[in-house]
């Protein structure tokens, strides 16, 4: 946090602050619910992605409130599903960095996915990802 000064230098100004309130929204995929679905998806797009790490980051107490700053923190989970047609779900998978764009892996993420939905699809075509949204509430605590 800071602003530019005069001649383009970058001065922090924190130091005015002694009590910023912030909030932080996360989804996760709600892999330990009844959905099945939402678990079959999960596994295929763990298996696409060659398993990659950053999958692991799933649940758990946000990083960024495990620190002194900030004493108290609030956390709160609401269920949400979002609704998705075959070529939605595709794009919602394409748009992830892990997972592969060309080749083989590519070819059997898109046959995985068209074969999912048509499993679980609705008579509107659609199908329904149920996630977990994490609400973390915290207050800042600076000292001058």
């Amino acid at each position: 946090m800071g602003r530019r000064g005069d001649g383009g230098n970058f001065r922090p100004i924190v130091g005015i602050f002694t009590k910023c309130k912030i909030a932080l929204l996360w989804d996760d995929r709600d892999v330990d619910g009844d959905d099945q679905f939402t678990c079959e998806h999960n596994y295929i797009i763990i298996q696409a992605s060659n398993k990659s790490p950053i999958l692991n980051r799933l649940g758990g107490k946000s990083d960024l409130f495990i620190n002194s700053l900030f004493p108290q923190v609030n956390h709160y989970i609401f269920p949400y599903q979002q609704a998705f047609t075959k070529d939605a779900l595709i794009g919602l998978a394409m748009s992830a960095f892990y997972v592969p764009k060309e080749g083989k892996a590519y070819r059997q993420l898109i046959k995985d996915l068209t074969n999912l939905h048509q499993r679980y699809c609705n008579a509107q075509g659609l199908v329904f990802l149920h996630y977990k949204t994490s609400v973390y509430l915290a207050e800042l605590l600076l000292t001058n």
